[in-house]
């Protein structure tokens, strides 16, 4: 139960009540505190298909079973922020809306934009949001690949993505870690990132070569070794990738780098 209730009314027009509760981050979690959003259903069936499924009068979902002078959805799991802005955007409250976002507040925006479907609704204010955050310097740049993803940002998308590429190594479980954090938290990834992952695993490759001190490719008349102990080392090499979040799979059956995976010294 709540510690403590909050009322926002979106709409005078209203028909429903939001009820989101969270536990409030400045105490640790020790806190509970609940808020309701006075909304219009019909408003928010507009503005989302999944919440037009959830609220359709005709619908079968317990949602859209509550009776019309009492009519209340609970919405759980929701960042609190980002639901306000994709309520005020659906109830066309543009001047309530924020001038300015951190990093952390647009990956939750866009995670929550991505699981109502209403990304289209962001991109008005989305540049706006964006541009002053690009310029800042950031240690960790595997926020901006689930940003770009969820916006569309393709350009951005290659570009967070060959600096991963470039950064992470790849633990002995396939996993890939960067700086001493695995990727799957650092926060929320896009869906089968690792489906077309031709270029990690190109990474992957190039860092177990590098460990086995065959990059750069030695000149054949500095190469000593017998033959079997080339080839001993070069299938001691490790090239799975696994993220843990959207994949169970560390290796790349699905892409073309697996027959390259698999060294011979024919």
């Amino acid at each position: 139960m709540a510690d403590f209730t909050d009322t926002i009314r979106i709409t005078s027009q209203s028909d429903l009540t939001v009820h989101l509760t969270y536990a409030d981050t400045e105490t640790n979690g020790n806190v509970k505190v609940k808020k309701d959003f006075i909304v219009s259903s019909a408003a928010m069936r507009l503005a989302s298909p999944v919440w037009h499924t959830m609220l359709d009068p005709k619908g079968h979902f317990m949602e859209s079973q509550s009776s019309a002078t009492n009519r209340g959805v609970d919405f759980k799991d929701d960042d609190c922020t980002s639901l306000e802005i994709l309520l005020n955007i659906a109830h066309m409250n543009y001047h309530l809306l924020p001038d300015s976002m951190t990093l952390e507040g647009l990956v939750h925006l866009c995670v929550i934009s991505d699981k109502y479907d209403t990304v289209r609704m962001l991109r008005p204010w989305s540049g706006k949001w964006i541009d002053p955050l690009k310029s800042e310097d950031s240690e960790d740049p595997t926020p901006w690949l689930f940003i770009s993803w969820t916006l569309g940002d393709q350009a951005r998308y290659r570009a967070v993505s060959l600096q991963l590429v470039k950064t992470i190594s790849i633990e002995t479980d396939g996993r890939a870690m960067r700086r001493g954090v695995f990727l799957e938290q650092s926060g929320p990834l896009p869906p089968g990132a690792l489906k077309n992952c031709d270029a990690m695993a190109l990474g992957s490759l190039l860092r177990g070569l590098k460990v086995a001190s065959f990059w750069p490719i030695p000149n054949a008349s500095n190469v000593s070794s017998p033959i079997e102990s080339i080839e001993a080392r070069l299938k001691d090499m490790r090239c799975g990738i696994k993220l843990g979040r959207g994949s169970t799979k560390s290796s790349h059956r699905a892409c073309g780098f697996q027959a390259a995976s698999t060294p011979r010294a024919d």
